[in-house]
C-alpha cells in the first residue's frame, strides 16, 4: 500500500532545503552587515584608546586628567567587548557561550601595552 504523506514529505525535500539555505543565506548577509558596522564602531574605539595611551605616556599632565583617559580607554574597552560579544552571540544560532569573568584593568594594561 501507497502512503501519500511520504512521497509528499520526500517532494517537499528539495523545497526546504532551498528554505534553509536561502535563510542561511540572510543571516550570513545579516552577519556581514553587523560585521561592517561593528567594525566602523571598534576602530573608532581603538582610535580613542589610541591617543588616551599616548596622552598618558606624557608625564606633564596631572593625576585627575590621567584618571579621566584611564576611564576613557575603560569604557572604549567595554564598548568594544560588548559589540563583539553580539557578534557573536548572534552568529552562534542559538549555542550558550558561558560568561568569562576577567579584571577590566588586565584588558585595559594589555591594551595600553599592546598599543606602546
Amino acid at each position: 500500500m501507497f502512503d501519500k504523506g511520504v512521497g509528499l514529505d520526500q517532494r517537499n525535500e528539495p523545497q526546504q532545503r532551498e528554505l534553509s539555505q536561502l535563510i542561511e543565506a540572510e543571516r550570513m548577509s545579516a552577519i556581514g552587515r553587523m560585521t561592517c558596522s561593528i567594525s566602523h564602531d571598534m576602530r573608532h574605539s581603538l582610535t580613542a584608546i589610541y591617543a588616551n595611551a599616548e596622552f598618558l605616556e606624557r608625564h606633564d599632565i596631572c593625576a585627575s586628567v590621567r584618571a579621566d583617559l584611564l576611564l576613557e580607554i575603560q569604557e572604549a574597552v567595554l564598548a568594544m567587548t560588548e559589540r563583539i560579544e553580539s557578534l557573536l552571540q548572534f552568529g552562534s544560532s542559538g549555542r550558550k557561550n558561558p560568561l568569562v569573568r576577567a579584571r577590566v584593568s588586565l584588558v585595559v594594561e594589555k591594551a595600553v601595552a599592546a598599543l606602546k
